[in-house]
């Protein structure tokens, strides 16, 4: 598993590169973390500010064995659908109206 504890974060790339490698993900609410996860299958979000309910829902996730099997099969196909550069393109070019 992989924990990011951060309070201030963009789009955190060691996140990405977690899910990548099919690691489940525990992430704080900071910045884009949230938009970086599959919430429920490739991670999930904890408290920033509760060293005690991080530490509980890192204990949880460790227990979750189907979670962890889950994140590792879809970690990778999600990675690449949710940060392919063709669909950043089209977003983009969707935004501007073509």
């Amino acid at each position: 598993p992989f924990l990011l504890t951060s309070s201030f974060e963009a789009i955190p790339n060691v996140l990405v590169e977690a899910q990548w490698y099919g690691l489940a993900s525990l992430v704080t609410p900071a910045g884009g973390a949230p938009e970086s996860i599959w919430k429920d299958v490739t991670g999930r979000i904890t408290s920033f500010d509760a060293p005690d309910l991080i530490a509980n829902d890192l204990v949880t996730l460790l227990s979750d064995m189907d979670f962890r099997q889950r994140a590792k099969a879809e970690g990778a196909l999600f990675v690449k659908k949710a940060f392919a550069t063709e669909r950043m393109i089209d977003e983009t070019l969707e935004l501007y109206g073509r």
